[in-house]
């Protein structure tokens, strides 16, 4: 199978700095996309979001398949360098827990993929037009006893909406979602920070996914979403990747 990305970030037309970072690479049959979007009202976000990017870059162009003796360990390799990374950031500044940064981390090896996050970062996949959200959103709306005991209109209306549980470097000890799957032929997919999703709506993203391919190359998919974006006043840094598996 063929595996083609692009990735592509912009710092929208309100904020004074881009704190997202994106990577992109690929190690022989070993490919890592990561998308790290800088926490806003914490120190040195762009510090964060850059250092998870830059210790993962490490990470993929030091990957030797010979030291792994299948996926159950490039997994357990991922989540390490995540943690390591937490502590890290962690431990940036006078006050411990003050730097951070979301993260989503997106890996295929061979015939299989896995999705690393931590945060509100999302990664989606569009396969036999059905669009699936890959990544549990780490926010206070989604903690089991807080949508087991509140119905939806007081969730949204509480002032806890939409704040981050966990993430890369606020916490002392991080335990990122994991999720993996098998990858199949005309599967594609984007990885991307809140400054896209909180201008479009799934609807968007499956649409931008289903033309990729007949309309679209990666490139252009990731390219005319920004643009898109910044068409809406882009309030946010915007960063995504687009993939195609044929």
């Amino acid at each position: 199978m063929k595996v083609e990305f692009f990735a592509g970030t912009e710092k929208g037309l309100i904020r004074e700095r881009n704190e997202d970072a994106i990577y992109s690479g690929s190690n022989g049959e070993f490919h890592v996309l990561c998308v790290a979007d800088g926490i806003g009202g914490l120190n040195d976000g762009d510090k964060a979001s850059h250092t998870v990017c830059d210790r993962i870059g490490s990470w993929c162009e030091t990957f030797t398949e010979a030291e792994h003796s299948g996926f159950a360990e490039v997994i357990e390799s991922a989540v390490s360098v995540l943690q390591e990374v937490n502590r890290e950031i962690y431990s940036i500044g006078e006050i411990p827990g003050r730097c951070g940064s979301t993260v989503v981390l997106f890996i295929i090896w061979h015939d299989r993929f896995a999705v690393l996050s931590a945060g509100d970062s999302r990664a989606y996949m569009l396969h036999k037009h059905r669009l699936t959200l890959l990544t549990h959103l780490d926010i206070w709306d989604n903690m089991p006893e807080i949508t087991m005991n509140l119905p939806p209109e007081m969730i949204k209306t509480n002032r806890n909406h939409g704040k981050l549980t966990s993430a890369v470097g606020i916490h002392a000890e991080m335990n990122p979602n994991v999720r993996t799957g098998l990858l199949e032929k005309n599967m594609r997919f984007m990885i991307c920070s809140d400054g896209l999703t909180k201008i479009y709506q799934e609807k968007y993203i499956k649409r931008q996914l289903s033309r990729i391919g007949a309309w679209f190359s990666v490139r252009k998919c990731v390219e005319s979403s920004i643009n898109d974006v910044l068409g809406k006043g882009a309030p946010d840094n915007v960063s995504l990747i687009a993939v195609r598996i044929s």
